[in-house]
């Protein structure tokens, strides 16, 4: 039988790989969390682009392409609905690259484009420009949409944020519905903890009645004992006294 020992790692590999790891986080956190800021643009709206596009690009990752990073190149406020079926919204269109460390492996196709080579990479649009819309009521983001044949304001475009604001409603209507049938649920789960509770306690209370009349029962013995006993002394009393001289 051969035994193969492992040779001790040098401080210079041990060195090189602690390196590599690091590099390899800060390059994860650097591609996840970062603050993007646009003049002009309030923060919340460079916020959601920031994490609508973070999104994209994970999603992205999944793919066989190799991308390791993205950037956002414009946010612009587009179009202002005063009034949208009683609501008034904001439409910011978002565009952003992604960079591929080969762009010789990355299929171009639709709108794709290549935007800066970097090396053998490179930053890459990854759909047609001016196609990414994000929704806002207020402060409160409320869908994103994808058109390269619209934009907000024409009549294909507005037909289009229509259907997705009812889906949108729709979705909230059931997502409250099931909230209150779960909060239903919840009660009815309490109200039976409840019941069982008082049945418990229903229980002990007929136990407790039970032992009060069975020691109500000993008392009325222990009464007529005593009732007895003291008939007895009164005999005894009168006893000696009629044999007194």
């Amino acid at each position: 039988m051969i035994t193969v020992k492992n040779k001790p790692r040098s401080a210079a590999s041990v060195t090189a790989a602690l390196l590599l790891i690091a590099i390899t986080l800060l390059s994860f956190i650097g591609c996840s969390e970062r603050t993007v800021s646009f003049d002009g643009i309030p923060q919340y709206v460079c916020d959601t682009a920031a994490s609508y596009v973070k999104d994209y690009f994970q999603n992205y990752r999944s793919d066989l392409c190799k991308v390791s990073d993205w950037r956002i190149t414009s946010l612009e406020l587009i179009h202002t609905y005063d009034d949208f079926d009683g609501r008034k919204l904001d439409a910011y269109c978002v565009n952003f690259d992604l960079f591929s460390e080969d762009l010789s492996k990355m299929p171009m196709a639709g709108g794709m484009f290549v935007a800066e080579e970097v090396g053998n990479g490179g930053w890459f649009c990854p759909d047609y420009r001016n196609m990414h819309y994000l929704i806002f009521e207020g402060e409160k983001f409320l869908l994103s949409i994808g058109s390269n044949d619209s934009q907000p304001g024409n009549e294909l475009f507005d037909s289009e944020l229509q259907d997705a604001l009812d889906r949108l409603s729709e979705t909230q209507d059931i997502t409250e519905m099931q909230r209150q049938s779960d909060k239903t649920a919840e009660y009815r789960l309490e109200l039976a903890q409840y019941e069982a509770i008082l049945k418990e306690q229903t229980a002990e209370l007929a136990q407790y009645k039970a032992m009060l009349k069975e020691q109500t029962a000993e008392l009325e013995q222990y009464k007529a004992a005593l009732k007895e006993q003291a008939a007895e002394l009164d005999q005894l009393k009168e006893a000696l006294t009629n044999k007194a001289p």
